[in-house]
């Protein structure tokens, strides 16, 4: 509402919206004086005549914000008030700006009784609360907020960035902007320093929206989540901590690495820790292995370096995997000092191996379950046992304290000392059990040298009497005749007898021979680039003759999509040669041979099969065997010799067979990785 008064407070103009206010007409209102229609308060007529005076003669502004103003209906309504000087022809007067402002403050009392309730709810919960306009000044801030960033006075007023980062700028990644911004809500962490400890938070931002539905503020909702980070990183720290167990089978590594882990800041960070186990009779509870300083002045040494070497867990494990002392000598020393009867179920140790829990005692020196003996050794009053437990068998314990730094062994601690014993009483077992598998393993290995050595020795016995057998009659036969010979020097007819016979045997030794030499020392493959079907069809050709003298039709079927194989070819020929021979020799009356190669996806197989009188299964059992034959004058080693051949080439060879249905032998070459990759 806009009106014009004179030095009288006689109203001279006033503009429509004031008319409709006032439910008065224009004339009703011009030329009566201002306080029938309006009263201000805490304004009276004198004051505001003053201030009416003052801004007509002084040429000056003024206002008056949030004033009641009283219509003539009674109402009341809150407005700001403005005051002008302004001249009319020769004549000054005073203009008068009414602005309604009773909706918004309403709308604002009723915001912070809002924003009372949600301190309030906020508060009881445990959170804190902020409101922030554009430019990340504080505008509210609740109590919570007030204690953990303002050491307890208020915030209001402040930045943002500067109470709850302490920086002097805005935040890079300011979540507050990305909320007037974007619309949308966005959380976040920080970890800041409360009291002189870093606390975690976990901050929620949402927009506060006019009418139009644009974001005018920001609300903060932030949660102190410390335990609940802490909570978290125990669990993460325990996790790596078994994974670098899991992975360690050396038990002696390992029960330094467990103790390392307990002592080692990164770690548990207890100052000492020595581990106990169960002896193999289950009689004693025997120091293992201990590990801590022995001295202040050690142990301040030691964790200086560790905290410049080893900041994190991974360092630590990296400063482990390097050569290292099993232990440290003092401790060492009294771990081994500690022998415990397992019947003495009064003393702590035992207590905590035989009732599967922990047993944390707060003063030795008057503690019946600690003997002086222990006392003495440990040196300190504060300490604790936990088991170590694997399926729920109890295999030791581990006793850690704090006697250097003092701290006090809490709760959390025994459990993170307890849920770590857990994961580490089923290392050791996994590495107990591994060190006893290696052992015998060993003693395997011994056993099975000694047994090939056995079955070396065997062979060449075998070998030795097999070559003096097959030897003996072609000898006998060629001394016998060569003597012959000498007695009748001048009978040519019987010396060329007597020499062909002579020869026949000597070729008989040299195949002999030549059998042993291929089973006793084949050579090495010469692999070349070849196509199986044309050495098979060569081999076929070669002994059509053979196969027409012993009445056996032979039935070829080639696969024309083989692919070139690398082989030896003499040696691949030399195992045709043994097949084609065996099915020749098992089919006196003739028969049908058929020859098949067929390419799979990563090999050629290659089949001989014959319709011969087949073989019995305790044959087949054998047939491999050095030195096994069923053929009179045979010497075993044709098929011994074929199959060393196939597995040199990467290949295997197998055979099925029935008695009265022929045989069928089939080995597989495999195809190189070029041409299955085409």
């Amino acid at each position: 509402s806009i009106l014009v008064l004179d030095r009288n407070l006689v109203v001279v103009s006033v503009n429509e919206m004031c008319c409709r206010v006032l439910e008065r007409a224009r004339e009703e209102i011009i030329g009566e004086r201002f306080e029938k229609f309006l009263q201000f308060e805490p304004l009276d007529s004198a004051a505001l005549r003053r201030a009416i005076e003052h801004v007509i003669d002084a040429d000056q502004r003024a206002s008056f914000t949030a004033i009641s103003v009283r219509l003539p209906n009674g109402r009341e309504r809150i407005a700001d008030v403005y005051l002008s000087p302004v001249a009319r022809r020769t004549q000054r007067r005073a203009l008068v700006y009414i602005n309604d402002i009773t909706d918004r403050r309403r709308a604002e009392e009723e915001l912070l009784r809002e924003k009372q309730k949600l301190d309030d709810i906020v508060s009881a919960m445990g959170a804190g609360l902020l409101l922030l306009d554009r430019d990340a000044n504080i505008a509210w801030s609740n109590r919570a907020m007030d204690e953990w960033f303002g050491g307890g006075h208020s915030l209001v007023g402040k930045k943002c960035y500067t109470a709850c980062r302490g920086r002097d700028d805005r935040c890079p990644d300011c979540a507050a902007l990305l909320v007037f911004q974007t619309g949308q809500v966005q959380t976040y962490t920080q970890v800041a320093m409360v009291e002189h400890q870093a606390r975690h938070f976990q901050n929620i931002l949402a927009p506060i929206r006019d009418e139009s539905g644009t974001p005018i503020q920001v609300i903060r909702l932030t949660f102190d989540v410390t335990d609940h980070a802490t909570a978290v990183e125990r669990l993460a720290l325990l996790h790596k901590l078994s994974e670098a167990m899991e992975g360690m089978l050396e038990l002696d590594r390992l029960l330094h690495l467990i103790l390392t882990c307990v002592t080692a800041g990164p770690g548990l960070g207890f100052n000492r820790a020595i581990l106990l186990m169960v002896s193999d009779d289950g009689a004693y509870l025997e120091g293992r292995l201990g590990v801590g300083p022995s001295s202040h002045e050690e142990a301040a040494r030691i964790w200086s370096e560790l905290s410049r070497r080893a900041q994190t867990l991974e360092d630590l494990l990296a400063l482990f995997d390097k050569p290292h002392t099993p232990g440290d000598s003092s401790m060492q020393y009294v771990a081994q000092q500690i022998r415990i009867p397992m019947t003495a179920t009064d003393q702590a140790p035992v207590r905590a191996v035989l009732e599967k829990r922990p047993i944390v005692v707060h003063d030795a020196a008057n503690d019946p379950s600690v003997t002086p003996e222990l006392r003495s050794l440990l040196g300190t009053d504060h300490f604790v046992c936990v088991p170590l437990i694997a399926r729920d068998v109890s295999l030791g314990a581990i006793i850690a304290d704090n006697m250097f730094t003092g701290r006090r062994i809490e709760a959390t601690d025994v459990e993170m000392l307890k849920t770590f014993a857990s994961h580490a009483g089923l290392a050791i077992s996994s590495a107990s059990a591994y060190k006893r598998l290696e052992e015998k393993l060993n003693e395997l290995e011994e056993t099975q040298d000694r047994l090939v050595r056995s079955e070396r020795l065997a062979t060449v016995g075998r070998l030795a009497a097999h070559v003096a057998h097959e030897i003996r009659n072609p000898l006998t036969t060629i001394g016998g005749f060569a003597r012959a010979m000498l007695r009748n020097p001048h009978d040519a007819t019987k010396v060329e007898r007597n020499t062909r016979i002579i020869i026949e045997e000597v070729e008989r030794l040299e195949r002999i021979l030549a059998d042993v030499m291929n089973f006793s020392k084949p050579g090495k493959p010469i692999l070349r680039e070849r196509d199986i079907n044309e050495t098979i069809q060569a081999i076929c050709a070669f002994h059509e003759n053979e196969f027409a003298n012993n009445n056996i039709t032979l039935r070829v079927s080639l696969d024309p999509d083989c692919p070139k194989l690398r082989f030896d070819p003499e040696q691949i020929r030399q195992v045709l040669i043994n097949l084609f021979k065996n099915a020749i020799e098992a089919m006196p009356e003739g028969g049908e041979l058929t020859v098949m190669t067929r390419a799979l996806e990563d090999r050629v197989e290659v089949a001989v099969a014959d319709t011969g009188h087949g073989m019995s299964d305790n044959i087949l059992e054998n047939l491999f065997q050095p030195f096994f034959t069923t053929k009179l004058g045979g010497t075993g080693l044709g098929l011994s010799v074929s199959q060393k051949i196939i597995h040199d080439h990467g290949g295997d060879i197998m055979v099925r067979s029935r008695p009265g249905a022929g045989s069928s032998f089939t080995f597989w070459l495999p195809i190189p990785a070029d041409s299955q990759s085409e």
